[in-house]
């Protein structure tokens, strides 16, 4: 009976061996003939290489290499590893990531793909500047002051006077999906609009002070009008994945516009003495 087992376990080798090149979860195997025990070799299939962009504002590229000759694998020179009875022989990647603007090689790493495994996959996208600049909004919020004030109003013909505090360098971050972007930002441009039925706009490079305006505007026309600030923001943040650095990127321009202000502008009558 033992030698009709082993003449089934001979055909079935051959029948394997018929096969160029092994498939993906095909068993070799072999019968002990001293022992009587079947032991089976299991070989994953080799996944194609990967190259993915990661980002569209950031230059970062992962790839996927195979670091194995597939018929070096097919031959059980692999990654292996044994359980019970079957030794699985698995396909190894070498996995990069890199900067691509300075051919920085940011991570490194060799992972083996086990058969009926998946291939290293890519990690997902780091945060966009959009999504930072919406977790930081409130941090980088900057109102417009006037003299005379808001609640005054300006009058025709004479001088209304526009500053902000100035936030100097502000710190931001957000942490998504495995990324922690974090970094400081400062005011490089300030967008001034008075909108109204005489209205103006005017860009300065500082928020100035109440001694030294940013922007000043002379009304001619009275009515309501409404004063927007519009800051925009640059600096850098630094980039972590799963606490591995990634490195310096530069951040910005931002843009953000505060909230309208109402400032009313009434006219201004003189009078004559003599």
């Amino acid at each position: 009976m033992r030698k009709w087992s082993a003449l089934v376990v001979v055909v079935v080798i051959l029948s394997l061996g018929a096969h160029d090149v092994a498939r993906a979860d095909d068993r070799r195997c072999e019968l002990d003939p001293d022992t009587g025990q079947l032991k089976c070799v299991l070989v994953a299939q080799p996944s194609p290489p990967l190259s993915v962009r990661l980002s569209v504002e950031l230059p970062l590229v992962w790839k996927r290499l195979p670091f194995n000759d597939w018929e070096m694998v097919a031959r059980g020179h692999g990654c292996t590893r044994s359980t019970a009875d079957i030794t699985e022989v698995g396909i190894g990647y070498v996995v990069t990531l890199i900067n691509t603007a300075t051919l920085e090689q940011l991570y490194l790493d060799y992972v083996c793909e086990w058969p009926g495994g998946e291939p290293p996959e890519p990690p997902p996208p780091p945060p966009t500047k959009a999504e930072l600049v919406q977790a930081n909004t409130q941090a980088l919020q900057v109102g417009p002051t006037a003299s005379p004030p808001g609640s005054i109003g300006g009058l025709t013909g004479l001088d209304s006077w526009f500053w902000c505090a100035d936030p100097g360098a502000v710190a931001t971050g957000v942490t998504l999906r495995g990324w922690t972007a974090s970094g400081a930002v400062e005011v490089v441009q300030l967008g001034w609009e008075v909108d109204g039925p005489g209205g103006t706009a005017d860009t300065s490079t500082s928020c100035g002070s109440e001694e030294a305006p940013s922007v000043s505007w002379t009304p001619e026309t009275s009515g309501e009008y409404a004063v927007t600030l519009t800051a925009v923001w640059a600096g850098t943040w630094d980039l972590t994945w799963n606490g591995i650095p990634m490195g310096s990127f530069p951040l910005g321009p931002i843009s953000l516009t505060a909230p309208a202000q109402a400032y009313p502008v009434d006219e201004y009558r003189g009078e004559l003495t003599g």
